[in-house]
């Protein structure tokens, strides 16, 4: 469960019923309830997912996180969490798990995610861009072993970073959410990310965020 989360007292027996029941599902989720500090939702969050994920999670982090149950042998069999990701080691593992088993969706919403709670990684705009960071490099990782070729991680160790062709949609995430952050009023985190952006990729949009913050 992550930092300052709840759940609901029949979630662990849903999503055990699910691996039970079908032996070729290894990872269950269920839906989530994204609550503001005072307690109020921002949304439910629910998405339709039953066998094989390994393209979705090319494109985005379906989950949470804290809302998974996943089998202890498919954990093993990929080799679990790798420190190298920090706060992207579930998009990473995700991303390993679902080139081995199906994943299901419960429709049901039996967890609650408190966003920017204290100590958390969303509390943090720093956090938010190491994550966004370690996040897209676990799916250019997932990507070549898709293509056939071997985990750069495992093939080069931390040099894989370095070594691997730019890309730039690193950026133009980074740069969306910076201007998302700007239009909600949060200048010191639309600052912390649309100045990353910039640096890695020369956008018109960067820059006139950059230039919004210093007339405000």
């Amino acid at each position: 469960v992550g930092s300052g989360d709840t759940c609901r007292p029949e979630r662990l027996s849903r999503q055990a019923r699910v691996l039970a029941e079908r032996p070729e599902i290894g990872l269950v989720a269920c839906g989530t309830d994204r609550l503001d500090e005072s307690g109020r939702s921002l949304g439910v969050h629910v998405l339709e997912i039953d066998g094989d994920a390994s393209r979705l999670v090319l494109e985005r982090n379906p989950f949470h996180h804290g809302e998974l149950m996943y089998r202890r042998s498919v954990y093993d069999a990929v080799g679990g969490y790798r420190d190298f990701f920090m706060y992207a080691q579930d998009h990473d593992l995700v991303c390993r798990m679902s080139r081995v088993t199906g994943f299901y969706f419960l429709q049901d919403v039996l967890y609650q995610r408190y966003a920017k709670a204290p100590g958390s990684v969303s509390a943090s705009p720093e956090r938010v861009l190491a994550q966004r960071c370690f996040s897209h490099f676990a799916v250019r990782c997932h990507e070549q072993c898709m293509a056939g070729r071997p985990d750069p991680l495992d093939k080069w160790g931390n040099a894989a970073t370095m070594l691997m062709p730019p890309s730039g949609d690193l950026a133009k995430s980074v740069r969306s959410l910076g201007l998302w952050r700007l239009r909600q009023g949060d200048d010191a985190a639309a600052r912390v990310f649309l100045e990353f952006a910039h640096a890695h990729e020369r956008h018109p949009l960067s820059l006139l965020g950059l230039a919004a913050l210093r007339i405000r």
